[in-house]
């Protein structure tokens, strides 16, 4: 995975989100690509954004009007599995 700058990281959150909203205003099909989890979290572990920045993004790209049932079944378990194939911030 292509670690990601700041920029970087806020412009896919950013194009997520519109192409979700997008989606769901046409009433065509649904977003493309997944939720950019792994990157925000990735973006967190190597000091791009702040934990509260990190935060901010999972709630953005989830929606405020998400029904979180159905989010939750498609949102990876950052914490475990997800965190174990990011790269480790220490090296």
């Amino acid at each position: 995975m292509r670690r990601l700058h700041r920029d970087d990281l806020l412009d896919l959150c950013e194009t997520y989100v519109r192409r979700r909203v997008e989606a769901r205003s046409t009433g065509v099909g649904g977003v493309d690509a997944t939720l950019p989890l792994v990157e925000i979290v990735d973006g967190y572990l190597h000091g791009e954004i702040s934990e509260s920045e990190k935060n901010s993004l999972i709630a953005y790209v989830r929606g405020v009007d998400a029904d979180d049932d159905a989010i939750d079944a498609l949102v990876p378990d950052v914490a475990e599995a997800t965190l174990a194939e990011l790269d480790d911030p220490v090296g």
